[in-house]
């Protein structure tokens, strides 16, 4: 991961350019909004039931 910078022209807040963490190998871009909504979305109750139930289906496991 490498330190970038992006540029939002959408921002209506004028602030053009952020700060990101780039990977050089598969390209994956991660600023602080990214890292805010993985966390909520694993801190939900439908994705903690969802992951049980793959975790319980035989056929998750090849089995």
């Amino acid at each position: 991961m490498v330190n970038d910078l992006c540029t939002d022209l959408l921002n209506s807040t004028g602030e053009l350019e952020f700060a990101t963490r780039r990977c050089v190998q598969c390209g994956e871009v991660v600023d602080p909004v990214i890292l805010r909504n993985r966390r909520l979305r694993q801190d939900s109750p439908a994705v903690r039931f969802a992951e049980k139930m793959l975790s319980n289906n035989c056929a998750a496991e090849g089995r």
